[in-house]
């Protein structure tokens, strides 16, 4: 496998101003576990990617009214704080954003930057600070395609991380809903599409799928595998069979713990060509037992 000259791994992030964060400069690993008592900030964490997956995606104006408007994003409201910003360091590259908020109560960007470091990379000359929004506006001028410029890189790097939430195990959970065979090209956040993914893992990538499965026996012994059939529309219904059982059983037969570890299990376990570059998992632990939290 060739080595990627660049890559969207955040390597250390910077938040000033953000909901219930006042300044925060972290250092990132390729595994990162933030335990903290309630309401100490790390959904509001988590909520900061959610946020700049709006600005890469122009929707900064529509997200920050449907929220609830400035004050809501601002540490202790506008009164207190006067900007936000963000500070993305991917290595090669870094992509910083300030945001004010307007007497109508939206945010506006005052300033977006991107910077190259070609020393990362063993290329030749200066590092390299490019504007990419250098006056007041209210959406981001990042670019969606192009030549690979600084822009460029940055927002390909914004826009391929996901934020995972395995919360929703009721009876209408999409997870357990039929789904399309040829929706496979990603884990969808919420597991939507889980039944497409394993399907394909199974016919194609057996090492993968069988490590999944033997995971999920660590924490459900009963279970032998899943039976995954598509109907003469490539539609699938999420089932499962039962080590000591001939009876065919769906995904409704399962403990909400156990159905939000197969997707965890999934997710972590499935083929490195499928992985986003950062993966963000939602309050992973909810609805784990125990042993299931430490096979996790």
């Amino acid at each position: 496998m060739s080595k990627k000259i660049n890559n969207g791994t955040i390597k250390n992030i910077k938040i000033s101003g953000f909901k219930s964060i006042k300044n925060i400069d972290l250092d990132l690993e390729p595994l990162n576990i933030i335990i903290g008592a309630n309401g100490v900030g790390k959904s509001n964490f988590i909520s900061a990617f959610k946020f700049l997956n709006q600005i890469v995606n122009k929707n900064l104006q529509n997200y920050t009214a449907l929220s609830g408007g400035a004050d809501n994003f601002l540490y202790f409201g506008s009164k207190h704080t006067d900007k936000i910003e963000f500070t993305l360091d991917f290595d090669v590259n870094v992509y910083s954003i300030s945001l004010i908020p307007a007497q109508n109560d939206s945010l506006l960007i005052k300033e977006e930057t991107g910077l190259f470091r070609p020393s990362k990379i063993n290329y030749w000359g200066k590092e390299k600070t490019r504007y990419i929004t250098n006056r007041i506006s209210t959406e981001s001028n990042l670019p969606t395609k192009g030549n690979m410029t600084i822009g460029e890189h940055i927002s390909v790097f914004l826009n391929n991380y996901r934020i995972y939430h395995f919360h929703d195990t009721s009876k209408t959970a999409k997870v357990k809903k039929t789904t399309n065979i040829n929706d496979n090209i990603q884990l969808q956040t919420d597991a939507a599409n889980l039944a497409s993914m394993l399907y394909l893992f199974q016919k194609e990538y057996e090492f993968e799928y069988s490590n999944i499965v033997d995971t999920i026996k660590l924490v459900a012994p009963y279970f032998k595998d899943f039976l995954l059939i598509p109907d003469v529309n490539g539609n699938i219904l999420p089932r499962w069979k039962h080590k000591d059982c001939e009876k065919i059983f769906t995904f409704d037969d399962l403990s909400d713990g156990t159905l939000r570890f197969i997707c965890l299990a999934t997710l972590l376990l499935q083929p490195l060509k499928f992985l986003p570059d950062t993966i963000l998992i939602d309050e992973p632990e909810l609805g784990l037992h125990p042993h299931a939290i430490s096979v996790l």
